[in-house]
This record gives structure tokens, C-alpha cells and sequence, in this order.
């Protein structure tokens, strides 16, 4: 289990998704301040800066679960992406 109240970036087979996990269920992980990051630009200096090239954040007030089925890799990342790029 991952620790709650963080903030991560998760690569699953198809998308980048980004946001504070605030619940572990068996299948899925809850987000909230959650986006979908379309383009990360350079990987391993965006995981450092957390400005990546294209951002589209969801609604502040829904939470959104990614499914552990097609995650690729989790990292935690220092500050969420929460402006439209």
C-alpha cells in the first residue's frame, strides 16, 4: 500500500495521470487534485520540477480512480500539476 495524503504521478499502459491519493481500494487508487498529463516533456526532469508540457487537470471537486490493472509505475512527486497547459 502506498502511503496516503501524497502526491504521485502514475504511468499506466495508455496515460499519465497525477494527484494526492486519498484511498487504496484492491483494484483501483482514489485521487483527488487530479489531471491527466498528455505530455511530460523530459521525463526524468518534469519528475524533478513537476512543470509538465501538457496538463489537463479534472474538476476540483471529483475524485477519480485509476485501476491498478495497467499501472506501469507509481513515483511520488514533490508538487501537483493543477493549471491547464
Amino acid at each position: 500500500m502506498l502511503p496516503l495524503n501524497k502526491n504521485y504521478l502514475f504511468r499506466t499502459v495508455t496515460m499519465i495521470y497525477s494527484g494526492e491519493l486519498i484511498a487504496e481500494e484492491d483494484d483501483y487508487f482514489i485521487l483527488k487534485k487530479a489531471a491527466w498529463i498528455a505530455d511530460t516533456g523530459i521525463w526524468s526532469i518534469n519528475l524533478v520540477s513537476c512543470e509538465f508540457c501538457e496538463v489537463e487537470p479534472y474538476p476540483a471537486e471529483k475524485e477519480v480512480r485509476v485501476f491498478k490493472s495497467g499501472m506501469l509505475d507509481i513515483v511520488e512527486i514533490e508538487k501537483l500539476p493543477l493549471e491547464r497547459k
